[in-house]
């Protein structure tokens, strides 16, 4: 049984998985958004623009149908709206390039957009 076993994991595998891992590790650490903008859209329209990298202090919008939105450096969310399943609140908040939480009852959306770190382009995805 011992044999088997040696015959299968040897220490240069356990090497390599550990330098898998870590190099998996490290692309999500540094993965991120450059420039990453968020878009408050109601009905068909864009209300507001926000740049999240831009942002320095935490702050709040206010919208004229009901919907409360919160900035803060980075992030973007939902933070109260008058819809009954509370679905766009619980959404959490927005980092990253190509997230996006709606509010169905208000005809709100909102949307990070920018270029994602180490996304995969047209070609690799």
């Amino acid at each position: 049984m011992k044999n088997k076993l040696k015959r299968f994991l040897r220490p240069a595998d356990l090497i390599a998985a550990a330098a898998v891992l870590a190099a998996a590790g490290l692309l999500a650490l540094l993965g991120g958004t450059d420039g990453a903008t968020a878009e408050i859209i109601v009905g068909r329209q864009t209300v507001e623009t926000v740049d999240l990298t831009a942002v320095r202090e935490p702050y709040t919008i206010a919208l004229d149908n009901g919907v409360t939105v919160a900035v803060e450096p980075g992030a973007i969310s939902f933070c109260a709206s008058g819809c009954p399943n509370q679905l766009c609140v619980r959404a959490g908040k927005l980092t990253k390039a190509g997230e996006s939480a709606a509010c169905l009852p208000n005809e709100t959306l909102i949307r990070v957009t920018g270029r994602a770190r180490n996304a995969p382009d047209a070609l690799t995805g």
